[in-house]
Parts: structure tokens; C-alpha cells; sequence
């Protein structure tokens, strides 16, 4: 089984504060978007695309990196839709370019699903159900959707199961979600 990465480093980082992007945010010396590479490449993934915005094309930090532009900013869906043309493994991880604690083991945990399509999702309790998370919405156990937290219906914003942002999905079937 042959399994790539896509890496969603293109976003803004409006709610940092900051005029440093996120993904060059340093935690322990290291670069956020440092500790998201590492765990990929740790965990033996074939290949590995990072969608970055315009400003950061050719920064010292990606070498030896595939790196694609995502020349307007228009959502995940978009940012993966950039990487499809250059995806030639079976599976594609996607996964946020901001979550330093992403470590091998989880990367492995999808790879050993070996389902069409999973995904890592975070419980939360009531009491943090007003953070802004991006939630996974289900009926029965079933998948249902991913839905942010801003387009969310009040009810959906009471689900206990929020989006961590890393997925697994046969690159056949996310090309043909994309594509068709």
C-alpha cells in the first residue's frame, strides 16, 4: 500500500495576531509546520505535498519538500484540489500544517484502518461546545459531515465531536470527489 501526504499549510493565521505566519510559529525552538513534516516523514509516507499561499513560495524551510501554491484562498477543499495532479499513491493523508502534536502514532493508526475513507476526530465536553472547532457530524455512529463551526446550525454546534483537520482517504475516490 503506497500512502502520500498533503499538508494544509496555505491558511492565514488571522487569530494570531501576528505578522509571523502559524506554521513558522515556534514551539520549543522548533517551527509549528516543522513538527507536522517530521511525523510525516517519521512515519515512512511516500511522498509529501505542501500547499502553501504565494508569500511563502520557495522559503528555505521547504526543501526537499513538494510544495503547491494555493494562489487564492478558498477553502480545504481547494488547497487539496491544488496537490491532486502531483498525487500518485493509493492513499492520501491530509492534514493540517498547525498541530505540533501530531506524532507517528496517529499517522500510523490511518494507515493501519486501511478503510476508503477515516479520519481523527476530538471528543469535547459541553462545557467547551462554544469553541469555534469545526465539527463531525454523525447519525448513529454514521458519518455524516464535516461542517465549520461558523456554518454550523445551533444544533450541530452541541456535537461533542470536533474536526482535528487529519484524514485518510483513497486517492481514486478524493480525486473523484473533487473532480466530478
Amino acid at each position: 500500500m503506497s500512502v502520500g501526504c498533503v499538508i494544509l499549510a496555505a491558511g492565514t493565521g488571522t487569530r494570531m495576531k501576528s505578522a509571523t505566519p502559524k506554521i513558522f510559529q515556534e514551539i520549543a525552538g522548533k517551527p509549528i509546520i516543522r513538527y507536522v513534516i517530521d511525523a510525516c516523514r517519521s512515519a515512512g509516507l511516500q511522498e509529501m505535498i505542501l500547499v502553501i499561499p504565494p508569500n511563502l513560495e520557495g522559503h528555505g524551510l521547504f526543501v526537499n519538500t513538494k510544495t503547491v501554491v494555493q494562489t487564492s484562498p478558498l477553502g480545504t477543499a481547494n488547497a487539496v484540489l491544488e496537490a491532486i495532479p502531483f498525487l500518485k499513491t493509493e492513499y492520501t493523508i491530509i492534514t493540517c500544517g498547525d498541530i505540533p502534536l501530531i506524532a507517528r502514532q496517529h499517522l500510523q493508526l490511518l494507515l493501519e484502518n486501511r478503510a476508503d475513507v477515516s479520519l481523527i476526530a476530538m471528543r469535547i465536553s459541553a462545557e467547551f461546545n462554544h469553541m469555534p472547532y469545526g465539527r463531525v457530524i454523525t447519525n448513529s455512529d454514521e458519518f455524516q459531515k464535516i461542517v465549520e463551526y461558523k456554518n454550523a446550525t445551533v444544533e450541530e454546534k452541541k456535537c461533542g465531536i470536533a474536526n482535528s483537520g487529519v484524514y485518510t482517504i483513497k486517492t481514486k475516490l478524493l480525486t473523484k470527489y473533487l473532480l466530478d
